[in-house]
């Protein structure tokens, strides 16, 4: 997987990743590597309000204390961290180029098509890439997916790091991270691992669909909960269980269809701070068994450290409650580098 900035070589041990929300910090430190992961730290804190807004830091010496802060409450051991970027500025984009050409000519033209595709002066552009393989439409050709943000957005991450007393270790745009702990989660569910992955965002009265495919997010579309009442009315605060969570989802994946055509859909995963709430009024099985009978496929509560050891101060019930709300913080610290 790609990131926007590799400052480090090799393989990373204990590395943490931060999940920098709107309302929270998220840590997860993770050690070890491919099938052999162990769970070190782990923990979530509340952020004022405005401290961010749209991908952009508005105070980084108090979110830096609030890092500081949580990692000792979680005992975190390692100073090495990757952090997300989120907002309009941090682009994800996928372009073709020549399945001939060397790696050196790959890297030219990947930086002509960078300062045709992406907004300002390539000056102010921090951009990285990675070739997937080759195109299913054009064999003669390989699809590149660049990921982008501003210089000044970058500075941005890497100093809250700092300012947490972390060391930056890779800064990614946020999707990518969030794929890659989505990933991690689907293997739990049996299958032959092809389709869409179906991500179900649950929370304020509302889900939000994120349909991923080859690791990388192609439609984000949010729906209300709950089914139009007898007058064809929009719901007042509908409530939340599992057959409002199932209206919502396959209306939202119906919506998508309309416009771009049918899906193979692969595998559901619920995910998202709110299923908690969800869960408190329709048990997981209800919740998973609804979705399973309206979308007819393998479902799941996203959990990406299933098949992960845990060190011994870690409650493997309380962070498999929590689970669903760490995939981007997990993803960060899966990222293992070239």
């Amino acid at each position: 997987m790609l990131s926007v900035l590799r400052l480090f070589k090799g393989k990373p041990v204990g590395l943490i990743g931060v999940d920098l929300g709107s309302a929270s910090i998220k840590l997860v430190e993770l050690s070890g590597q491919a099938r052999d992961r162990r769970v070190e730290a782990y923990g979530m804190e509340p952020l004022p309000p405005n401290m961010v807004v749209d991908g952009q830091f508005s105070d980084v010496e108090r979110i830096g204390e609030v890092i500081r802060q949580l990692k000792r409450h979680c005992g975190c051991r390692s100073k090495r961290a990757a952090v997300a970027l989120s907002g309009p500025s941090a682009v994800i984009r996928t372009l073709a180029v020549d399945a001939a050409l060397a790696d050196a000519d790959v890297a030219a033209t990947i930086e002509v098509e960078a300062e045709r595709h992406l907004p300002g002066s390539p000056d102010e552009i921090a951009y990285d890439f990675e070739v997937q393989g080759l195109s299913a439409l054009d064999p003669t050709q390989a699809e590149a997916v660049l990921a982008a943000c501003p210089k000044a957005l970058l500075s941005q991450g890497m100093a809250v790091l700092q300012a947490g007393r972390l060391r930056p270790a890779v800064i990614e745009v946020k999707s990518l991270a969030l794929a890659r702990g989505l990933a991690e989660a689907r293997t739990s569910l049996d299958g032959d691992g092809e389709g869409l992955t179906a991500l179900f965002d649950f929370g304020d009265g509302a889900v939000q669909l994120k349909l991923f495919e080859r690791g990388l997010c192609i439609h984000s579309a949010t729906e209300t909960l709950g089914p139009p009442d007898a007058r064809g009315e929009e719901p007042a605060q509908p409530a939340i269980d599992s057959g409002a969570l199932a209206w919502a989802a396959a209306q939202a994946l119906e919506r998508f269809e309309a416009s771009a055509g049918p899906i193979r859909l692969g595998a559901a995963l619920l995910a998202g701070d709110g299923i908690g709430d969800a869960m408190a009024n329709a048990s997981a099985d209800a919740l998973v068994g609804a979705l399973e009978e309206r979308l007819q496929v393998r479902a799941a509560v996203a959990n990406p450290f299933r098949g992960m050891s845990l060190a011994p101060p870690i409650d493997r019930q309380a962070l498999f409650r929590d689970a669903p709300g760490l995939l981007t913080a997990c993803g960060l610290a899966l990222w293992s580098g070239p």
